[in-house]
């Protein structure tokens, strides 16, 4: 099977002339192609925050969103976009292990591990055997 060779000159002013127009009808990051309702609503966050901010509720929201369109979507739907959003801004990272100066116990290679408990009681040997 033969490699296609292409006119070097017209196909790349070719690839220019689309990657301006992408420039042009797009922003950087901008999601596109097809989604779900809430991967939608994901890619506006930055608008949605803004009208909570303002102080529009997700009731208001939502029915602005649902007006008039197939589009229909319920406050719950947008409470949750924003909560999961708030959620990773405000996640914490994991914390570290204390050293041995802050009070945490460090494990002694040579120790044993504590015995576990017994399910039975031990009793001396009877001397009748």
């Amino acid at each position: 099977m033969a490699v296609k060779k292409f006119d070097m000159q017209k196909t790349t002013e070719a690839l220019k002339d689309r990657l301006e127009a992408m420039q042009k009808a797009q922003k950087p990051g901008q999601a596109v192609g097809q989604g779900s309702k809430m991967e939608v609503l994901s890619a506006m966050i930055g608008d949605l925050k803004n009208l909570v901010s303002q102080g529009y509720t997700p009731a208001q929201i939502a029915e602005a969103i649902s007006h008039g369109d197939d589009f229909k979507i319920l406050p719950k739907s947008i409470t949750q976009v924003l909560n999961k959003a708030g959620n990773k801004a405000a996640r914490k990272p994991a914390r570290k292990p204390k050293d041995s100066k802050h009070g945490a116990i460090e494990a002694d290679a040579t120790a044993k591990p504590a015995p576990a408990a017994a399910s039975f009681v031990v009793t001396p040997d009877s001397e009748d055997l």
